[in-house]
């Protein structure tokens, strides 16, 4: 499982790359608050598909505390690599990197990390959800 969950966080930081990249070149454009907004919502429909996709198979009967630690684990990595690759490869300021955490001033972002946590347990919940019982 450690494999997999480290495969679908590349995979899930390529897709915050990619809505970054889609917010940049589109909607990013008219006013920066509902850009960001809009981005909180496509990033966390899209990490929940990727997870969904890379995870459905292979999670069901991993046990709810493990993937409480993946969901953690995936959640530290994403942070340290946006304020990471934030700073010292994109140049930003600490000041702009922490502004998108601020909910005082209409910033979802934080909601990412905090989905990025709970995705390999709500995966699980919708899969074994849907899987069929046995037949008696």
């Amino acid at each position: 499982m450690i494999l997999r969950a480290t495969v679908t966080w590349i995979l899930l930081a390529a897709i915050g790359v990619l809505n970054g990249i889609l917010r940049g070149t589109t909607y990013g454009l008219p006013r920066e608050r509902t850009a960001h907004q809009i981005s909180t919502v496509t990033c966390v429909a899209g990490l929940f598909a990727g997870a969904y996709l890379s995870l459905r198979n292979s999670i069901a009967d991993v046990r709810d505390r493990t993937l409480l630690g993946i969901g953690a684990g995936w959640s530290l990595a994403t942070i340290a690599f946006e304020f990471g690759f934030g700073h010292f490869v994109a140049g930003e300021p600490w000041s702009k990197l922490l502004a998108a955490y601020d909910v005082r001033k209409g910033q979802t972002w934080s909601a990412v990390p905090i989905s990025i946590l709970m995705l390999p347990l709500l995966v699980k919940r919708i899969v074994v959800r849907d899987r069929p019982t046995p037949k008696s």
